[in-house]
């Protein structure tokens, strides 16, 4: 039996990343807007650029969140089947020949 996350159950870790690059995103879009409208000021497109790059970071922001809170997630999972002594998450090679009599390990 492995452990299941309820619904709306979120990992801290990945709503706080979450959080922070939607507001990284938003910040940036509105910038790239601005920079068609200060058409003047932006003669060597720095705000286009700068609004491209506060994107991207927020992009590369919520990857490694997402990232870092699966790993914490599995990490969570695991020590909670350690502790209440649940079946492993990848299957042992003793149940592999239960379900199949006929199966060897590769040489």
């Amino acid at each position: 039996m492995r452990l299941k996350r309820g619904k709306g159950q979120t990992n801290e870790m990945t709503e706080m990343c979450k959080l922070i690059a939607s507001g990284e995103l938003f910040v940036g879009v509105i910038i790239f807007g601005l920079s068609f409208i200060a058409s003047d000021y932006n003669k060597d497109y720095i705000l286009t650029m700068l609004g491209l790059g506060i994107m991207g970071a927020a992009m590369a922001m919520f990857g490694f969140g997402l990232f870092l809170g699966l790993m914490d997630g599995m990490k969570n999972e695991k020590k909670l089947a350690a502790e209440y002594k649940l079946s492993p998450l990848k299957p042992s090679r003793h149940t592999l020949k239960e379900k199949n009599p006929d199966w060897k390990p590769l040489p």
